[in-house]
């Protein structure tokens, strides 16, 4: 049995709290089968430390932009929503993080939500320390592959490549400033992931990062991307979660 959200509240707290989601597109990604050879946590660790080493916690400067867009659709009832973050960097200070060096950033967010037509902004500012260690920062990624305790934690179809692509679009329109080249580098990582409980109910998601070291640090998860299943009444619903970085740079 596969442990999935039941309820469309679930989905709403996933489409205006977490990232976006597509209900479509996303069926081949769930059947494609979880089997053959089984790679484990350690496994998933091991590409993640080709990947850090690359990316620069310090490079978190004030007047740093990003711009994240959301947008999902709720098969059935049709509901539509569309979502999308302004993020700006007001303050920095380099201090300590905790037992770590860091930076300490303030930053304004502008959030807009369009729903049926309805537009809503909210304002807020925020805080975060930035820890320079690169053992912290691989920690943090692994939460992308995690389980509960007790859950066992395995991985299917995992693939790992490096690509040359253009920068997001709203970054190429502005003439790539600030940037050597329109061209990044990005590292792809995509798999399965299977949880068993200890109950004997199981959980099936699959999962597509894009990580790219050539653009500023807030903005270097491109995407990331999770398919995975939902049980709206008696009907198995498809679902694809998304969050996209749109455009990035500078804002006095």
């Amino acid at each position: 049995m596969n442990r999935r959200l039941t309820s469309s509240k679930s989905i709403w707290l996933l489409l205006l709290f977490g990232l976006f989601i597509v209900l479509s597109s996303c069926t081949k990604d769930l059947n494609e089968s979880a089997e053959g050879e089984a790679k484990t946590f350690n496994d998933m660790v091991n590409i993640f430390v080709e990947i850090v080493p690359h990316l620069n916690p310090e490079n978190v400067e004030l007047n740093d932009w990003i711009f994240l867009f959301q947008k999902g659709l709720i098969m059935g009832n049709r509901t539509e929503a569309e979502i999308v973050i302004d993020r700006s960097v007001f303050d920095v200070e380099d201090t300590s993080c905790g037992d770590y060096s860091g930076r300490y950033i303030q930053f304004k967010e502008v959030r807009q939500e369009k729903i049926d037509g309805k537009v809503e902004e909210f304002n807020k500012n925020g805080e975060d320390c930035i820890v320079f260690d690169k053992n912290y920062l691989l920690a943090l990624y692994s939460l992308y592959f995690s389980a509960p305790e007790g859950v066992t934690n395995s991985f299917y179809n995992v693939k790992f490549n490096v690509t040359k692509e253009l920068a997001p679009q709203g970054v190429v329109d502005q003439g790539c400033q600030g940037m050597p080249s329109c061209e990044i580098r990005v590292f792809n990582v995509e798999f399965q992931q299977k949880l068993l409980y200890p109950d004997g109910e199981e959980a099936l998601y699959f999962k597509q990062l894009k990580i790219s070291p050539d653009v500023p640090f807030l903005a270097r998860d491109l995407s990331y991307c999770i398919s995975l299943a939902v049980d709206i009444g008696d009907t198995s619903v498809p679902i694809k979660q998304c969050l996209e970085v749109r455009n990035f740079g500078k804002k006095n």
